[in-house]
């Protein structure tokens, strides 16, 4: 019949009712071609042709689909052509090297002696039945030569013999099929991986000038003896346009040209074609080095089964069809997703361009993440890490501002964590970990950080220590991401592994080694080891900074950690100056919108609210730092970092005496977390905190404590119980339950913050010690006066700056008069109130210094000072508008009794009845609700006489 002239459509149809037919027995074909149904009987004559030749014996030809493609495109296999020692323009044809459905290549030596190399002389075959071979060489030789690469078989020379045969001397390149040379050399991933790298930047350099290839496949890529390779037959190939290829006469005069093995979904439907089918094209070449087998199995292999796969089935991941298990290790993951997306059904699913492609290849050989991502992980890991979101946090005051320094570290931790991920730091085999432990993903049950750590492990040990890069390189990316999210024990074993690794194998100055002892330094904060830490990191400042025009990121996190350092020495002025070394650098050398910037200013925030806290110039002086924040985001009015900025800046107002519009933004704030993160997420437990700490200085301790129990049921949830993060809030907690006085609770929550910070930082540490001293009123408000006095006599001894030596003195007078010592705790807390410097709008912690010294000064007969104290201390209750809670009730029972002393008996009983009503509705049972009683009584009794 010879040539099929029909169009695209009608040859799909016709391939799957051959289909139908070759599946039939012979015998029973006829019958089944009468009955074909109206539509499909224009077709009958082609399906008898083609059956005819299968009747024939050529059954073997049908299913070697090539052979059959150049039966359809009608050429005739014994078309007598030229011979050996033929000569075609000035080439004399030494020896056939390929025949395709265009043509023959020949090896062929110039016949002139001109020039004495040889050439792989490209010929056409059947022009006289075929003109638009002739358009097609034209072209070819057009787009060669455009296209100078290394790595593409380059045009020599181009002309047209005496009898119009048009013909192409290319390169002549000694060499093999990728995939011959693959097998022959026994390359293993990491080897095919770059002769594809070589592939894809020369079809990309093809792309850049407007080429589109259109035939990718490994007979159409030589490599030579040394390993280069050399892309060859662009004879299909075509200059593309906005839309994609130009149209040509030859489109319409010959249909599709491709090879349906390598041909993408468009080309089988015959749709427009751009450079993303040689991406998908490229894909299935790399999908055969990797899995030694084409992406598609085929029960029948025949053509209309292959364009039925191509256009509709997935291909299995290269890492499910190999049998070797060190080999299914090398192509899990990365590679896996990689040839995923190059296979995508739809062109705009696929990598954008082969450059692209190229790129993650790249990142893969490198030990960096791909910019793939498989299916559906974005959403399985999004919401695994928002459940799992942990601090790493700078200081914490434990009894006002440490639940506010949580969330802004949490936020800036997890914020560089996932900037170092997109940025190509954060292997995606720390992704997939997390993936296969997310309940999401289909496994279930309870996801531990020791279970993921055991996998990381494990994966890493696979890695080997021939590739010693590799294995530290994951060895610090999984540190770091422990690290982010405040697994602390389980951070510090990958960074010592990571620090041992490096200090044996890598010289002292290379990347990684500098990289792990900078995780060292987080690790040693989150330990509270300050003085390793500042050691080390006084290190390594000097050597980022002689680098810092090289490592700018580095010397940014340096700087950050030395901000927290500085705050949890209690140096807060030295805080601040390195808050703002930190800032103007970060500014200067990556920008305001980078995300390293906007963490350090948010932590230099914190570090400002620590050195100015009371001060009347917090205020402006936050704005300027939150300022780069806030114009960091300016275009992304939803980011977590402006959250985050209004929860400093809330805070601040607490310590500007504005409490309640700082409990009203913190809530706002609250709210907000709650729905960027999740209501049980770890940001909104730490802001929560921050509430609670807001709502005690309003002395709505009911509200607080609510909140106190929100944070710590969070925290439950994310974190082991001996984790700093864990102590803080339970530790905050039990300053709360002091203030309410329910001693018995605080003394619980308060034990157990101070054995596991005692153990995470040390005795002698500010926040440590501060615990103690909360820990030690509890147990005079027990009545366990000696365990408290041990206590203070430490305080006592400790050399303390003046803030920290404040609460102290403050802590040491309230023991002495609930132990009855009066006059010694009028001493004790007339020295903390001179530690409040002039200027200083320390409201909370002044009223509450107040009322003890002048409950103290009733005990010591100081009649009218104590009147003075308490006087102030209720002038300043007022105007703060603070709830009625037990230290305001006290405040009310003191000059209740001094005016009873005085005389003033309708005056006292007005301030008994608000106190007495206050504890039968906070705590009708407790000791406060019984001595309010004894004296309500007792003035009643008085009144009566």
């Amino acid at each position: 019949m010879g040539r099929l002239e029909i169009d695209a459509a009608s040859w799909t149809t016709l391939n799957h009712l051959l289909d139908q037919a070759l599946d039939l027995p012979v015998e029973a074909r006829e019958s089944w071609l009468d009955t074909l149904p109206p539509e499909h009987r224009p077709l009958r004559p082609y399906l008898l042709d083609l059956l005819a030749r299968s009747a024939d014996g050529t059954t073997g030809v049908l299913g070697r689909r090539p052979e059959l493609d150049r039966v359809i495109a009608g050429e005739n296999p014994e078309e007598p052509g030229e011979r050996p020692g033929d000569v075609v323009g000035p080439y004399r044809l030494v020896r056939e090297l390929a025949r395709g459905g265009m043509g023959v290549v020949w090896l062929a030596e110039r016949s002139d002696g001109m020039l004495n190399r040889p050439v792989a002389l490209k010929v056409p075959r059947g022009l006289a039945t075929q003109p638009a071979l002739a358009d097609r060489m034209a072209r070819e030789r057009e787009i060669l030569a455009a296209l100078e690469h290394p790595n593409i078989a380059r045009l020599y020379d181009a002309g047209v013999t005496a009898d119009g045969v048009p013909y192409l001397a290319l390169e002549y390149v000694e060499g093999s099929r990728i995939d011959a040379y693959c097998r022959e050399h026994r390359l293993d991933v990491r080897g095919r991986v770059e002769l594809v790298l070589q592939v894809g930047r020369a079809v990309a350099h093809a792309h850049a000038r407007l080429v589109v290839h259109r035939d990718l496949k490994p007979s159409n890529i030589l490599v030579t003896g040394d390993g280069q390779v050399r892309l060859l037959d662009f004879g299909i190939a075509r200059l593309t346009g906005a839309g994609g290829v130009v149209a040509s006469e030859l489109t319409r005069v010959s249909g599709r040209a491709l090879t349906p093995d390598y041909a993408s979904p468009e080309q089988i439907r015959g749709e427009t074609v751009g450079t993303a089918s040689d991406v998908y094209s490229l894909g299935v070449v790399l999908y055969e080095l990797l899995a030694g087998e084409r992406p598609y199995r085929l029960a029948r292999g025949t053509a209309a089964e292959l364009e039925e796969a191509i256009l509709h089935v997935d291909p299995p991941a290269p890492s499910t069809v190999v049998q070797e298990r060190a080999l299914r290790r090398a192509l899990r993951g990365d590679l896996d997703t990689i040839v995923a997306k190059a296979l995508k059904k739809r062109p705009e699913d696929r990598y954008a361009t082969v450059v692209a492609l190229v790129d993650d290849l790249e990142r893969h050989l490198r030990g960096l993440p791909v910019t793939a991502r498989p299916d559906a992980w974005t959403y399985r890991s999004s919401r695994f890490v928002r459940r799992n979101r942990l601090a790493v946090i700078g200081a914490v005051a434990v009894a006002t501002t440490a639940a506010g320094g949580l969330a802004v570290a949490l936020v800036q931790a997890q914020a560089v964590f996932e900037e170092r991920r997109r940025a190509g730091e954060v292997r995606d085999f720390v992704a997939t970990l997390f993936t296969e432990a997310d309940p999401y993903h289909g496994r279930g049950g309870e996801v531990s950080v020791a279970r993921l750590f055991r996998q990381a492990r494990e994966r890493i040990e696979e890695v080997g220590t021939e590739n010693p890069e590799l294995r530290i390189e994951l060895l610090v990316l999984v540190s770091a991401g422990l690290v982010s999210l405040g697994e602390t024990d389980a951070a510090e074993e990958a960074v010592r592994q990571a620090n041992t690794e490096a200090a044996a194998r890598l010289r002292p100055t290379h990347p990684l080694a500098l990289e792990a002892r900078l995780l060292a330094t987080d690790v040693q904060r989150l330990r509270g080891r300050t003085r390793e830490m500042r050691t080390e990191l006084e290190a390594l400042l000097g050597v980022f900074r002689a680098a810092a025009d090289d490592h700018p990121e580095r010397l940014v996190h340096a700087l950050t950690n030395l901000i927290h350092l500085e705050i949890e020495d209690g140096r807060f002025a030295e805080a601040e100056a390195a808050g703002d070394e930190a800032v103007s650098f970060a500014r200067t050398a990556l920008g305001e919108r980078h995300p390293r910037t906007i963490g350090a200013a948010l932590v230099a925030a914190e570090a400002v609210i620590y050195a100015r806290q009371f001060e009347d110039s917090i205020l402006e002086r936050l704005d300027e730092v939150l300022g780069v924040v806030e114009r960091g985001c300016a275009d992304r009015p939803q980011h977590p970092f402006l959250t985050l900025a209004r929860e400093v800046r809330a805070r601040a107002y607490g310590f500007a005496g504005h409490c309640h519009r700082s409990v009203e933004e913190l809530g706002q704030v609250l709210a907000d977390h709650g729905r960027l993160f999740g209501e049980s997420s770890m940001v909104a437990g730490f802001t929560a905190g921050s509430l609670a700490a807001e709502l005690r200085k309003t002395g709505d301790l009911t509200r607080a404590l609510e909140q106190h129990d929100r944070s710590v049921r969070i925290l439950s949830a994310h974190t082991e119980r001996k984790s700093f993060n864990y102590a803080v809030t339970v530790g905050m907690r039990g300053v709360t339950l002091l203030l309410a006085r329910r001693f018995d609770a605080a003394l619980t929550d308060l034990n157990e913050a101070v054995e596991i910070l005692e153990e995470l930082l040390g005795p002698a540490h500010w926040i440590s010690t501060s615990s103690r001293a909360n820990r030690a009123m509890v147990l005079a408000g027990l009545g366990r006066a000696e365990e408290a006095r041990e206590t203070l006599e430490q305080l006592r001894a400790m050399q303390l700056d003046d803030r920290n030596r404040r609460f102290a003195l403050f802590a040491i007078g309230t023991v002495e008069r609930l132990s009855g010592d009066y006059e010694q705790a009028w001493i004790d807390l007339s020295s903390a109130l001179e530690l409040i410097a002039p200027g200083m709008r320390d409201d909370w912690e002044r009223v509450r210094i107040l009322v003890e010294r002048g409950l103290a000064g009733l005990g010591a007969g100081r009649e009218e000072a104590a009147a003075a104290d308490l006087e102030e201390a209720w002038a300043i209750y007022t105007r703060l508008e603070v709830h009625p809670h037990p230290a305001w009730a006290e405040a009310l029972l003191g000059l209740a009794r001094i005016d009873l002393g005085v005389g003033r008996t309708a005056s006292a009983l007005e301030r008994l009845q608000a106190a007495n009503d206050f504890w039968s509705a906070f705590d009708p049972g407790g000791r406060g609700a019984d001595e309010v009683a004894r004296w309500l009584e007792k003035a009643r009794a008085g009144t009566d006489g």
